[in-house]
């Protein structure tokens, strides 16, 4: 028998096992993340791994921030809260890079689709994997949404959590610290927007592995 090429055996793959995207796709456990989901290119449970310990770190400097105005001992206090954000501000930088990623490689492999898609010879099962693959290809474009949101709010959060070391810094006294504490209030208001964010953004990782077909070893001839 002749197929295509990998995308093809994929398309294959997934109208036999998957049907529709659906709500009872996603009652399955959560998807392993060893097991990278759309290709090298696209590894979703990777990235989604990373936006949940993206907010966990949000969590922690927002904490170990709040903490230093009430501190018996303001230099640790600070000491603890720079720490954590040099933590956050490596996994923003790497999250930031993979969500660039995502949203490139989700283009190229639905256009490698479609093209692999021309190639089935039957009518029958071209329309099929073409209504797969549109499916698929609006399922990933819901997932863009919560992303770009989510980028939209941590890039300032970031910024400001910087801001906020560099002043304290210079000037971590009582009077100086009680000058930031307004600024510290709006901080806590965009880290809990930016957690709820990141949070919506896991969820339609997880929705959108869930029923992206794995990549095939190899193309079958």
């Amino acid at each position: 028998m002749k197929t295509s090429s990998l995308i093809a055996t994929s398309i294959l793959a997934a109208v036999a096992s998957l049907g529709t995207v659906g709500c009872s796709t996603f009652e399955k456990s959560a998807p392993d993340a060893t097991k990278p989901v759309g290709g090298k290119a696209i590894n979703l449970l990777q990235f989604r791994n990373d936006v949940q310990a993206t907010r966990s770190a949000i969590a922690r400097t927002n904490d170990a921030l709040s903490r230093i105005p009430g501190s018996p001992n303001a230099q640790d206090a600070y000491a603890t809260y720079s720490a954590e954000l040099t933590t956050l501000a490596a996994l923003t930088e790497k999250t930031s890079l993979e969500s660039a990623a995502v949203r490139n490689s989700g283009k190229e492999l639905f256009a490698q689709w479609d093209a692999e898609t021309q190639s089935i010879k039957n009518p029958d099962i071209r329309a099929i994997a073409e209504t797969r693959r549109a499916k698929l290809q609006a399922a990933y474009g819901e997932m863009l949404t919560p992303l770009i949101e989510a980028r939209a709010n941590f890039t300032p959060l970031i910024s400001d959590f910087t801001d906020l070391r560099k002043a304290l810094a210079l000037d971590l006294t009582p009077a100086g610290i009680d000058a930031v504490k307004p600024l510290i209030t709006k901080v806590n208001a965009e880290s809990v927007t930016t957690i709820k964010s990141l949070d919506a953004l896991a969820v339609e990782l997880d929705k959108i592995a869930a029923v992206l077909p794995p990549p095939t070893v190899a193309p079958v001839k």
